[in-house]
């Protein structure tokens, strides 16, 4: 009998996907009408925060030659020298791993357990892994079956990321067969890994020419089907991205809201000045050939505009590089968020929707007379955003409020607005004692302890009165 339940078990996922495919009924429809009324799952409202693969933490500085690709930090990191035939010419006898096309056989490298507590350390919930970027330089950042199960292990989601314009291979996009192509290899990719979400980008054609509400009615469906959450972000096409009508999430590189959003959205953006695939191994940029100086973007900005896009109903995925200033810049974020992860990991926003909030900065605003530090400028304005919603920024769980101060305030904090349950105890995260505090009409004062606990900005714990 105990054989019998176990055979039950075990064939009843491969029972669902047929119930659910071709020869049974299908909730999700391959429209556009349809795949619109799939819902955000409360998991990545959670997380806040995931970030891109880029295999084991390494100590390379801006410099060194063999930097400026991501795809040769990873082959070198997994063993393989710069003047290989197979990496320096890597379109010529792809190997097969898993069914897919891939440049190297490769595996998990180094100490498994400093592997998984790096990428812990940053705070990231959720991490992406990429099968196709839309210039080659990439293939190091897709994660490997091992590195999926190990990162599971660790309580990660693991998703994928596919750039639909694909160049400079066969086929791209506009190539006969290319859908069909592309279709292929990412459903293999999904069954492979088991893809928690699928993220899309460079759509420089509409939903209808990619199919791609084919695709992903096909994703929901097989995760409806094995009990799955997921998400796919809007950018199926021309006519869907950026838009908060269309896919899970409204995503975009380097951008923020000027309000409360109505749909859970996610900054999509680079710890630096520029993406990899622009600049050669050799530091030399592709626009205009000039040699590339790398700029990160600093920390308390990047931590400031992180916290302000929590509190607005959003999340942040970063487009990390494996450089050791990276990583230093990223763990203090984690630092910060081991003492003050509890206002921001599962809350909602304080405030409700705001129907006039609106995408900033537009993607479509002009490159500069310098075009080489148009990413800056964007990361320039949406910190300009933070700001001005600032310093004080509003998180909700359940009956719970957090406050989170930018900058230290000083001997006390003013929090208007908000009103604190009578004899109810307020904490600041990452302080033991609780707090000494009043209610002066709609404002509660706090008295700040003397130490502070972290760095940046400080998180206030309050249980608020019921309103009426």
């Amino acid at each position: 009998m105990k054989k019998c339940a176990g055979f039950i078990l075990f064939v009843w996922p491969f029972l669902a996907l047929a119930q659910n495919g071709n020869e049974g009924f299908q909730k999700w429809q391959p429209t556009l009408e349809s795949i619109s009324l799939h819902e955000t799952p409360e998991w990545l409202m959670d997380a806040k925060i995931g970030i891109q693969f880029v295999g084991e933490p390494q100590e390379f500085d801006d410099v060194q030659w063999y930097h400026w690709s991501r795809a040769m930090q990873r082959a070198r990191q997994l063993g393989f020298d710069e003047s290989d035939e197979q990496l320096r010419k890597h379109k010529d006898g792809v190997k097969v791993v898993g069914g897919i096309p891939y440049a190297w056989d490769v595996s998990p490298a180094g100490d498994p357990g400093k592997l998984m507590d790096a990428y812990k350390r940053t705070g990231a919930k959720y991490l992406v892994s990429m099968l196709q970027a839309a210039y080659p330089g990439t293939e190091g950042l897709r994660m490997m079956p091992g590195e999926v199960e190990l990162a599971r292990k660790n309580g990660f989601r693991v998703g994928l990321h596919y750039n639909l314009l694909r160049r400079d291979g066969l086929p791209s996009m506009g190539d006969p067969g290319y859908v069909e192509w592309w279709h292929s290899r990412v459903k293999d990719e999904v069954e492979i890994m088991g893809s928690d979400f699928l993220f899309f980008d460079g759509c420089q054609a509409p939903s209808a020419y990619f199919k791609t509400p084919e695709l992903v009615s096909w994703y929901y469906n097989q995760a409806e089907s094995l009990g799955k959450e997921v998400w796919v972000n809007e950018d199926l096409g021309t006519d869907t991205r950026e838009s908060l009508e269309h896919g899970d999430v409204h995503e975009g590189e380097g951008f923020t809201m000027s309000g409360v959003s109505a749909k859970h959205f996610l900054n999509w953006d680079m710890i630096r000045n520029e993406w990899n695939c622009w600049v050669n191994e050799f530091g030399i940029h592709k626009r205009d050939g000039s040699q590339w100086e790398w700029v990160y973007k600093p920390v308390d900005e990047l931590l400031q505009l992180f916290i302000y896009n929590a509190s607005m109903g959003g999340g942040w995925v970063v487009q990390m590089v494996n450089t050791q200033q990276a990583w230093e810049n990223m763990w203090e974020i984690g630092d910060w968020l081991a003492v003050n992860g509890e206002a921001i990991y599962g809350t909602r926003p304080y405030y409700p929707a705001d129907a006039s909030a609106r995408r900033l900065p537009d993607h479509r605003a002009p490159i500069g007379h310098d075009g080489t530090k148009h990413w800056m400028w964007r990361f320039d304005q949406t910190v300009d955003v933070a700001r001005s919603g600032g310093p004080l920024y509003m998180t909700r769980k359940q009956e719970r409020v957090y406050a989170i101060r930018f900058g230290w305030p000083g001997e006390t904090l003013t929090i208007p607005g908000v009103r604190a349950k009578k004899r109810s105890a307020i904490r600041m995260l990452g302080v033991d004692e609780e707090l000494e505090w009043k209610q002066k009409g709609d404002d509660l004062i706090i008295l700040l302890p003397p130490e502070k606990p972290c760095d940046y900005a400080y998180s206030f714990s309050i249980e608020e009165h019921k309103k009426k």
